[in-house]
């Protein structure tokens, strides 16, 4: 709780949201081992399974596009619709599970929704070409939105340690593309990572000739090489069909 209220709730581009699970959802009837849960025995109501979080690209001068709940009525909608002229329209989500639940059906269905609400068409927008798009005084009533729809951003990021293949795999199975590798990408905390100070002919992963201190004096611990993966607007409304594939891997069980 000390981290979350020192950095996580002062960021106005931030949101961490706790995945609890339904009693019934414990019950899983799947035959395949990556979605039936390690633990069977966690089965009351209102389990914590995790953490996942949303970061937004947007201009930092800016209002951050994401309200307080992850479910905002269509008037809050179309205030973020208005929030988001000119930003970059680009957020990093992130999963991290108590180790029972690791592997099984939570993941699919949090990172499914945070997909569906991320990259959904606002309701002004649905089914619309941008053309055809209504301008802000002729968007829908809010007795006429739809039920469901989400922000309308363009691009999603997803970021592991490149040596995290667990992670990678996930997101690609959930319709992400692998964009590359980012080289010394972080400085982890002492203890953390790889140890690319000691060189290779003394055991180590690295190079002793890599910086060891910051600009601010302070003794930097390890590095991070970061794998960057994207779902973009038209992976996840077009042809690719990204929309129907995650639906269709929440419908297994």
């Amino acid at each position: 709780m000390a981290w979350f209220e020192t950095n996580s709730r002062p960021n106005p581009n931030e949101i961490l949201l706790a995945i609890v699970l339904k009693g019934d959802n414990n019950n899983n009837n799947s035959t395949t081992n990556i979605e039936t849960p390690k633990n069977q025995q966690i089965k009351e109501n209102n389990t914590f399974a995790g953490l996942c979080g949303i970061v937004s690209h947007g201009q930092s001068q800016s209002p951050c596009p994401f309200p307080p709940s992850p479910f905002p009525p269509a008037a809050a909608k179309e205030e973020i619709s208005k929030q988001a002229t000119g930003e970059i329209a680009t957020a990093d989500i992130g999963l991290l599970l108590l180790s029972p639940f690791r592997r099984t059906f939570v993941s699919t269905h949090a990172i499914s929704l945070l997909l569906h609400y991320l990259l959904d068409p606002l309701p002004s927008e649905d089914h619309q070409s941008q053309d055809d798009a209504l301008s802000p005084d002729d968007a829908p009533s809010q007795n006429n939105a739809p039920s469901k729809s989400g922000l309308g951003m363009r691009r999603i990021q997803w970021q592991a340690d490149a040596d995290n293949q667990a992670s990678v795999n996930c997101a690609i199975r959930m319709g992400f593309k692998m964009e590359g590798v980012m080289r010394w990408h972080q400085v982890l905390p002492f203890g953390k990572g790889k140890d690319y100070y000691t060189p290779k002919d003394g055991n180590g992963s690295g190079d002793d000739k890599m910086p060891r201190m910051g600009w601010d004096g302070r003794i930097w611990g390890n590095g991070r090489h970061t794998a960057l993966l994207s779902l973009c607007w038209d992976d996840w409304l077009g042809e690719g069909g990204g929309r129907e594939r995650v639906d269709a891997l929440v419908a297994r069980r």
